[in-house]
């Protein structure tokens, strides 16, 4: 396990404020725990426990396949057994099983109102229920996760899965033609602005618990370009001191990690400027903290009592509150808008693609394009600019 430096004051020495840190990749591993009882939740009936042998290798202490009971179930019904089963269950992620349940309950409740089949229905009712979908006002994407929760266990009366079916096919097309996706933002907010208020949050030791944490959610956020699920993962047990840098490993899947595709370090490094340097406040932060964690390994703890480790929605409230502080319109930009605010910025501050690519932790080009790469907001206009020209005329 490496050392915890918790204590010592940054050294300012030859630094520029680069929002982007330089990390190498490192190997993703995979830690196996003991197995529990998993309690599974039916729709519209009781709660049942599915007990694994010991003799199984499992993949995590507890897995939740509420709202997803369904696809379990035919499994069983297919005769898998249930160490493959929990290993097909394993292999969507809790955020998709998440999205899935929605749409499974929607599809049950909607094959009940007309007595059919939801677990053999005929294609006709799985277009009826798409349509509704489209129909109520559902994007594209939310359309087509629908599908694919279809997918995950529906077979349809010839046999064809629901997604390879040519009539569903040629009607998500249709769905595409007349409702294209749009990207969720068009442009992004200046950094400029949130930094002005994280610097007014100096000195680091004279802040409170809550307010040095906050500071340091959202410049790790910043100087990384990474989403809230990587620094809600953060552990010091995976934290390298060296040379006055932080580098975390991280260990857990990540949204983009897959089989060749490898998590890419979050490397801290030190500014000239104190009132925006990352590691001054992570030291800071881990002296603070060190007394009233206890054995707890995550990085980010409640600031208070009983101080344990917070959970990923309780990173993206602290980003939604130094946002709203900092005056950006958090009705418009969510907190999951720090990505492509960082990495926009080092774009136009002519940061290279490559290291853009690397620290963010994509492998295309086209992903930061396409969905991240937007044009900042400018408080001052062109057109705001020949109007305070106009108005500051003296008229005769």
């Amino acid at each position: 396990m490496p050392a915890k430096d918790f204590g010592g004051t940054s050294t300012s020495g030859n630094h520029d404020l680069t929002l982007l840190a330089h990390p190498s990749l490192v190997a993703t591993t995979v830690e196996d725990v003991n197995c529990n009882p998993i309690s599974v939740a039916k729709a519209g009936g009781p709660t049942f426990t599915i007990t694994f042998s010991s003799n199984t290798t499992p993949l995590k202490e507890e897995i939740d396949y509420a709202g997803m009971s369904p696809v379990w179930q035919s499994f069983q019904d297919k005769g898998i057994s249930e160490a493959a089963a929990k290993l097909i269950m394993a292999s969507w992620r809790d955020g998709t099983k998440k999205q899935y349940s929605t749409y499974i309950t929607k599809w049950q409740k909607f094959c009940n109102q007309r007595q059919i089949s939801h677990i053999q229905p005929s294609v006709v009712s799985v277009l009826d229920f798409l349509t509704l979908l489209y129909q109520k006002g559902l994007t594209y994407s939310a359309i087509n996760t629908a599908r694919s929760a279809l997918s995950s266990y529906i077979t349809l009366e010839n046999g064809t899965c629901v997604g390879q079916h040519p009539l569903v096919s040629r009607l998500m097309k249709g769905i595409f033609q007349e409702k294209p996706p749009r990207p969720k933002y068009t442009e992004i907010w200046d950094v400029s602005i949130v930094l002005s208020h994280l610097r007014s949050l100096s000195p680091v030791d004279k802040l409170s618990l809550k307010e040095l944490t906050l500071k340091l959610v959202v410049l790790i956020l910043l100087v990384s370009g990474q989403r809230g699920q990587t620094v809600h993962l953060l552990s010091i047990d995976h934290m390298v001191p060296m040379n006055n840098c932080y580098t975390f490993q991280i260990v857990d899947h990540l949204k983009q990690s897959r089989p060749g595709v490898k998590n890419p370090l979050v490397e801290l490094r030190p500014f000239k400027d104190k009132s925006l340097c990352v590691v001054t406040t992570l030291k800071e932060y881990l002296t603070r903290t060190q007394s009233l964690r206890g054995s707890e390994s995550q990085l980010f703890i409640s600031y208070t009592r009983p101080f344990r480790r917070v959970s990923r929605e309780t990173i993206s409230r602290w980003v939604k509150l130094v946002l709203t502080n900092s005056g950006i319109d958090t009705l418009r930009f969510k907190p999951h808008s720090t990505r492509a605010a960082s990495t926009s910025a080092a774009s136009n501050a002519s940061v290279s693609l490559d290291d853009i690519l690397q620290t963010a932790g994509w492998s295309s080009e086209a992903t930061f394009a396409k969905f991240y790469n937007k044009p900042i907001v400018k408080e001052n206009t062109f057109a705001d600019q020949v109007l305070s020209t106009v108005s500051s005329t003296t008229v005769q």
